[in-house]
């Protein structure tokens, strides 16, 4: 991930990802939570690190920054969480934001 000199705003994250909706930033933080039907997507900056379709967050087992890395693991305190090869998380993501619809 490259270094942004401004923040990321939930403007940037619907460009990137314009099938998402009702976003929300978390906190001041460059983190967002947001929907396809009724799924829940969580947005690091302009990345998605999880999702949540089945009552249960899939999260990759893809090493990102420390940063990211807090901010996921912040966020999944007290969540029910399964760690998904990388591979079979983009398959699961593929499917929720390009076939479902």
């Amino acid at each position: 991930m490259s270094y942004r000199e401004k923040p990321v705003t939930k403007k940037d994250v619907q460009s990137r990802f314009p099938m998402l909706e009702n976003i929300d930033q978390i906190n001041s933080k460059q983190l967002f939570v947001a929907r396809v039907k009724r799924t829940q997507i969580l947005v690091s900056y302009t990345t998605i690190v999880a999702i949540n379709s089945t009552m249960q967050w899939h999260v990759t087992n893809k090493v990102y920054s420390r940063t990211t890395t807090r901010q996921i693991n912040s966020f999944m305190r007290g969540r029910q969480a399964v760690t998904l090869e990388h591979e079979a998380f983009m398959r699961e993501l593929n499917y929720i934001l390009f076939e479902q619809l």
